[in-house]
C-alpha cells in the first residue's frame, strides 16, 4: 500500500514524505481496529486489534492472534492511567493532564505497531526472571535446565517472548458500591516448559490509580 501511494504521488507530481504516509496508514488502521467496548463513569475499555505472541505460540493464539485491549482509568484526584493486556504494559500515566509516562500510548498507534516498536520491556511485566541468566542455564534440585537465549548466549527478561510479549487476560476492578473503576487486574498462566522453565506458574498483577494524593 505504501509503495502504491508513493508511486501514485510521484506520477501526479506531488512530493510526499514516506514517513508521513506510513504514519497516516498506521493511524487509519488503528481507527479501523480501535473501538470502545465497555465504559463507565471513570473508565473505558477499547479493543485495540489483534497481536500474535512473538514466538507465535502464545496462549489462545488464533490464526490472527489474540485480541488486545486498552484500559483507561481515572480518579477524582486528577490521575489517569492507560494499560494494555499485551505484556500487562503501562502505556501512559497522567496527573492533572500532564503525561508522566509515554509508551506509544496514542490510539493512532495500533496494537501491532506497539508490539513492533516496544521490543524492550518498557512499562511491561517481564518474566519469569527480570534480569540476565548467564548462558541461559541454571540447576534446580540437581537438574540442569537450558532456557531460551535472547541476549547473545544469555537469557534476558524471561526469554524472547517472556511475559512482556504475551497477551494476558484482563478485567477492570469495579467497586460495587460506587460502580467506579479502581484499576485493572491482569492474569496469565505460564505453562511448564515455557521458555525452558520447569513448572506451571499462575501470574497475577494489577495497575491501579491511587485513591489519595499527598
Amino acid at each position: 500500500m505504501l509503495a502504491r501511494i508513493l508511486t501514485a504521488a510521484k506520477r501526479a507530481g506531488v512530493e510526499v514524505s514516506p514517513m508521513t504516509v506510513a504514519f497516516s496508514l498506521a493511524a487509519a488502521d488503528a481507527a479501523q481496529t480501535t473501538r470502545t467496548t465497555r465504559q463507565g463513569s471513570n473508565y473505558a475499555v477499547q479493543s485495540w486489534g489483534k497481536v500474535k505472541s512473538a514466538s507465535g505460540d502464545g496462549e489462545g493464539d488464533g490464526a490472527d492472534g489474540d485480541e488486545v485491549f486498552r484500559y483507561t482509568v481515572s480518579n477524582s484526584h486528577g490521575a489517569e492511567l492507560t494499560v494494555t493486556n499485551f505484556g500487562a504494559t503501562l502505556l501512559s500515566f497522567k496527573l492533572h493532564g500532564r503525561e508522566l509516562t509515554l509508551n506509544h500510548s496514542s490510539p493512532s498507534i495500533s496494537a501491532g505497531d506497539h508490539a513492533r516498536l516496544n521490543q524492550a520491556c518498557y512499562g511491561a511485566v517481564p518474566g519469569r526472571v527480570a534480569n540476565r541468566i548467564c548462558k541461559g542455564r541454571f540447576t534446580l534440585d540437581d537438574t540442569e535446565y537450558q532456557l531460551a537465549t535472547n541476549n547473545g548466549e544469555n537469557h534476558l527478561h524471561g526469554g524472547p517472548t517472556g511475559f512482556h510479549r504475551r497477551v494476558w487476560q484482563a478485567e477492570p476492578i469495579i467497586d460495587d458500591a460506587t460502580d467506579r473503576c479502581k484499576g485493572v487486574l491482569l492474569r496469565r498462566t505460564s505453562p511448564d516448559g515455557e521458555e525452558g522453565y520447569p513448572g506451571t506458574v499462575e501470574v497475577c498483577c494489577g495497575w491501579c490509580t491511587c485513591t489519595r494524593v499527598g
